[in-house]
């Protein structure tokens, strides 16, 4: 599969410029889109991305939403699965999706 992208969308604005990895970018306050490269259909290799996000504020819980994004013309044959929301409680747990 042609070039893929992370998008993450947090439910509260992050805090200010993020450090992040090379591959990734802050798209605007509350999003960050990462670059993965090519993913293999049958997903037998993992890629991993380690965020370290900082929110504005002290919220006690935010709502985190992952998508995929594909580029050159790809397609997904299911794309049922290219968006989660996942609810992130303010426990100090790192959290993974």
């Amino acid at each position: 599969m042609s070039d893929a992208t992370v998008r993450l969308r947090v439910s509260v604005p992050l805090a200010g410029r993020q450090e992040l990895p090379g591959a990734c970018l802050q798209e605007d306050p509350r999003t960050v889109l990462c670059r993965t490269g090519p993913l293999r259909a049958d997903g037998r290799r993992q890629r991993r991305l380690a965020l370290g996000l900082r929110l504005a504020g002290t919220p006690d819980e935010v709502v985190v939403r992952v998508g995929t994004a594909y580029s050159g013309g790809t397609t997904d044959r299911d794309a049922g699965n290219n968006e989660h929301e996942v609810p992130a409680l303010a426990t100090g747990d790192p959290y993974v999706f």
